[in-house]
């Protein structure tokens, strides 16, 4: 969320503490979390999961297949 939008949608709120609340929580996530978000262990998101996509083999070991979501995922996050 920009902050125009934030903005813009606190415009809704009428009780102006709670307008702070927000404010300082979300300056707070910039100042503090943001800068260490890539600091946190990478997976992969499935996107698809559903029973056609999951493989259970003779030894009851499971696999996902189908990560053509998985892929359009990761091409728009990476653009």
């Amino acid at each position: 969320m920009t902050v125009g939008r934030l903005d813009q949608d606190l415009m809704a709120v009428d009780d102006k503490h709670h307008v702070r609340m927000v404010r300082e929580v979300c300056e707070s996530f910039r100042q503090e979390v943001a800068p260490k978000l890539h600091l946190l262990p990478k997976h992969i998101i499935h996107g698809d999961a559903s029973y056609s996509n999951i493989v259970v083999t003779p030894e009851k070991e499971i696999g996902l297949i189908d990560f053509g979501e998985m892929r359009a995922i990761l091409a728009t996050s990476l653009s």
